[in-house]
């Protein structure tokens, strides 16, 4: 089974907790993202959560904000990413596929997710 870190839920609430896949439905932050499977070996910058490899607020702080590719059918759209360097949100075009965790629905999700992250080198 599949989850997601990420996912916006249909009344465009911004879901930041770890879910099975099909509660999102069509409705991942990132099309194409590359979800995880349950391991107990996770990559760098992750943790073990409930027998998931979740990314770290740090490491989906510190990521360049990523306006990623163009999807077919979907219209690029405005969202957030954190900069460490001003210590607040910044907009940016999202294209609709591809792209990072860095980024978000709306300026204060955006800023109360990683208003209190560290940078990541």
């Amino acid at each position: 089974m599949l989850y997601s870190r990420f996912c916006i839920l249909p009344r465009g609430d911004f879901h930041d907790q770890w879910i099975k896949a099909e509660k999102c439905g069509s409705n991942f932050l990132n099309l194409n993202a590359k979800y995880v499977l349950p391991s107990p070996n996770c990559p760098p910058n992750h943790d073990l959560t409930n027998g998931v490899c979740c990314p770290t607020r740090d490491y989906v702080c510190s990521q360049r904000d990523d306006s990623g590719t163009f999807a077919e059918g979907i219209e690029d759209r405005p969202r957030f990413a954190w900069n460490h360097g001003v210590k607040s949100c910044e907009r940016f075009s999202y294209f609709g596929a591809n792209g990072n965790y860095n980024n978000f629905p709306s300026f204060y999700s955006c800023l109360n997710y990683c208003k209190d992250s560290k940078k990541v080198n």
